[in-house]
């Protein structure tokens, strides 16, 4: 049997999820973590990063993504951004993102607590690069 490479455009989005999981459970591999996918989101997690020194609740999202509801939960975030993933603590993020984007500043962040994009400025990318997995 010859093996096909999958197209991620041709993936519905509930396979891009599977996909992107297990893309990102290859990548914390390395860094000695296994992950346990949880069917719906506990603590408002969709994964747990497990190590012999930590259990890391993570949500993973298809952008940087400040969101108001995660705020006050001790999470981590993993997100691609120009073909590269990050894995960072919400609370970091949010920080970095008020620091140097407007983003708190949108109506979608003023008015429904949430804010994602792929467009972001160099001050922003920098502050995050030693968050890439």
């Amino acid at each position: 049997m010859k093996l096909k490479k999958l197209h991620l455009n041709e993936l519905s989005a509930k396979q891009k999820e599977i996909y992107n999981f297990h893309l990102v459970a290859a990548k914390l591999a390395q860094y000695g973590y296994h992950l346990i996918k949880l069917d719906y989101s506990y603590w408002k997690a969709d994964f747990l990063a497990c190590s012999e020194e930590h259990n890391i609740k993570v949500i993973m999202k298809t952008a940087p993504t400040i969101d108001k509801s995660c705020e006050d939960e001790d999470l981590h975030i993993v997100f691609p951004l120009k073909n590269i993933w990050f894995f960072m603590p919400y609370k970091d993020l949010l920080e970095i993102a008020s620091n140097s984007t407007s983003w708190t500043e949108t109506s979608s962040w003023k008015d429904f607590g949430v804010y994602s994009t792929t467009k972001i400025n160099n001050d922003f990318l920098q502050k995050i690069i030693d968050y890439r997995l």
